[in-house]
């Protein structure tokens, strides 16, 4: 059927467009903790009149249409109830039907979620439910670049799920001025790394001699006692290479996204460090910080429980509908599709089994860039932003992890001139840093950021009792 009559309609490009041409606004947020952005849009909730009410959703739902047959399987899935019928809905949700948009910050949504909403005949109103509108990546309207998502690949081991990491990569290093001033020298490699090889040779355990080569750093879960790791039965054949096969797939993949980003060598804590040397783990445990933060890229392994796991999944997409966007600027129309807007939420990546790692805190706090490989989809983050593949580009939407607030600690650390302290310093009474940059966070001192990182720290689970210190030392050194 494609669409009824109401729905074909509705006009999906004027929606968007009309919410971004509001004068954004300040949200009126007083939190000291809280920097207002003055980017918000209001709500606009009765953008376009549907059905009377929500049994004529459900009939038509019924009958084909695409998009009354996403709002109706969407909303009635939050009512976890099986006899839904006609006399059950007027009685409990009677109401002329309307579609719009929600409220929204640049900054922290990145573009407005399209609702479905319901006016009440007492004069409220309620949110059925939210979704996202997206696009094909190669076929965007130029219109609506900013305010749609984009498709999101169903398996993250593609070429082209790989060249959205690719390109996020490239934008980061050749047009990100917030990035570049925090880019250090070229840093000398770790103490070892694992020399990736390609297609006609294994990789191997290499000692760098203080080589200096980008290098790429890897975050994940052992998952219990891993016996793929570098100790003294293993280090012949690790330094003369082992197929790519035997490695544990978390390990594997992590190694071919390292290949496929034309980068040679790559730092995995278990294969780089002696793990039966308690003298080579203490002295390479200290140098966390400059392994992560002097990596061009971090690939987090979100949602990977173990080693034998892997880090590249298959998606698993839900309900659709698509619509005509009347691109006014090339006179075309072209599809765009809504897909339920929690299909993607990025809470989904902070309940992944790698965010429960206490180890995993510091790694991915002090890494200048990181792409984290979620169940549903990848996010990348920088100084700059946060990117997701579905297509928000926003700030870090957690307070303890902007990574411009600890890039500039670790610049500020190296770079500042030597001086004598003052004697509120010696104290500890006053922070030794420079205020003027941290005042773009809204806050007093530096360290109230260190009780979100500890706050965070203490949710978090660790193997080892005694790793409690080392797995957030690296941190401890920033501030």
């Amino acid at each position: 059927m494609g669409l009824c009559k109401q729905c074909e309609e509705f006009d999906v490009r004027q929606l968007l467009c009309g919410s971004a041409a509001q004068e954004p606004d300040a949200t009126g947020n007083t939190d000291r903790n809280f920097v207002d952005t003055k980017d918000y849009r209001a709500a606009v909730p009765y953008f376009y009149k549907h059905y009377d009410k929500i049994n004529a959703l459900k009939i038509f739902a019924d009958q084909g249409c695409e998009l009354c047959h996403l709002f109706w399987c969407t909303w009635a899935k939050t009512l976890k109830k099986d006899d839904i019928n006609e006399e059950f809905l007027d009685k409990y949700f009677p109401g002329q039907l309307f579609i719009g948009c929600s409220s929204w910050k640049t900054s922290r949504q990145g573009f407005p979620y399209v609702t479905l909403t319901q006016q009440t005949p007492t004069g409220g109103s309620r949110t059925l439910c939210s979704f996202e509108a997206f696009a094909n990546r190669d076929d965007v309207p130029t219109e609506g670049e900013s305010l749609l998502g984009r498709a999101v690949y169903p398996d993250s081991a593609s070429k082209a799920c790989m060249s959205v990491v690719e390109e996020w990569l490239r934008i980061c290093l050749r047009e990100h001025k917030e990035c570049s001033p925090l880019c250090k020298p070229a840093s000398p490699l770790p103490t070892r790394v694992i020399n990736v090889g390609d297609k006609d040779s294994d990789p191997r355990l290499l000692t760098s001699n203080g080589k200096i080569e980008p290098w790429i750093a890897l975050s994940y879960c052992w998952g219990g006692d891993s016996q793929f790791v570098f100790n003294d039965k293993t280090m012949d054949n690790l330094q003369k290479g082992i197929p790519l096969n035997s490695f544990p797939a978390t390990l594997r993949d992590a190694v071919i996204i390292t290949r496929s980003l034309g980068i040679r060598y790559i730092w995995i804590d278990a294969l780089c460090i002696k793990q039966d040397s308690a003298e080579d783990w203490a002295r390479e445990a200290a140098k966390m910080r400059e392994v992560y933060s002097g990596a061009v890229l971090t690939v987090v392994a979100a949602n990977s429980p173990s080693t034998n796991s892997g880090i590249f999944s298959q998606r698993i997409s839900g309900e659709r509908a698509t619509l005509e966007w009347r691109d006014s600027m090339n006179s075309r129309t072209i599809p765009v599709q809504l897909r339920p807007g929690s299909e993607l939420w990025d809470h989904a990546l902070s309940r992944s089994p790698l965010m429960s790692r206490g180890w995993t805190l510091q790694e991915g706090l002090l890494s200048l860039r990181t792409v984290s490989y979620g169940a549903q989809q990848m996010i990348w983050e920088c100084p700059c932003y946060q990117a997701d593949e579905g297509g928000r580009i926003t700030k870090a939407t957690e307070d303890y992890r902007p990574k411009a607030f600890i890039q500039n600690l670790i610049r500020i650390q190296k770079t500042q001139l030597m001086k004598p302290p003052l004697f509120l310093e010696k104290l500890n009474l006053r922070s030794s840093k420079p205020e003027k940059w941290w005042k773009s966070y809204a806050i007093a001192d530096p360290y109230d950021k260190w009780n979100d990182i500890a706050e965070q720290f203490m949710c978090r689970s660790l193997t080892k009792d005694f790793d409690v210190l080392p797995a957030l030392s690296g941190l401890a050194r920033v501030f």
